[in-house]
């Protein structure tokens, strides 16, 4: 059952995804992102520029939310009920992070997020069984 604090968390969850260069590097990653691999991430998007700096502040910042899910501090059904991005940032991204975790000698790299999702996965589908397929084709995320 969610408390008055899940429910203050969830809020500065969402107060934060509202700031002005969060919403432009969220809108980068859901539509404008691609890369079939490692190799071609890092050509497309070196690490001292623009999209890599709305990249990394994306997928860093749905790591930062699910691990304060997974640890407990904010109940995972409420979290569930009011987000999805956090699938679609890891579908997204999911096919680069073992390349990531072997180049960046960081076998936990996006880790919570990664878990967070896959049960994410589970709950919207024993909900909604069609879902998870029209977020992926809603965002062009290749199965």
């Amino acid at each position: 059952m969610s408390t008055h604090h899940d429910v203050d968390i969830l809020l500065q969850l969402y107060g934060l995804r509202r700031e002005k260069r969060m919403r432009k590097a969220r809108l980068f990653v859901t539509s404008k992102f691609s890369s079939e691999n490692l190799q071609d991430h890092l050509a497309k998007y070196p690490s001292t520029s623009e999209e890599s700096a709305l990249f990394r502040q994306v997928v860093t910042y749905w790591e930062m939310a699910a691990s304060i899910v997974n640890e407990g501090l904010l109940e995972e059904k409420l979290f569930f009920e009011n987000a999805s991005e956090h699938f679609v940032v890891w579908e997204k991204i999911k096919h680069l992070v073992p390349e990531m975790r072997k180049a960046y000698k960081n076998p936990f790299l996006y880790h919570n997020l990664e878990a967070l999702a896959g049960r994410y996965e589970q709950w919207v589908t024993s909900r909604a069984p069609e879902a998870v397929a029209a977020l992926r084709e809603r965002f062009g995320i290749k199965q």
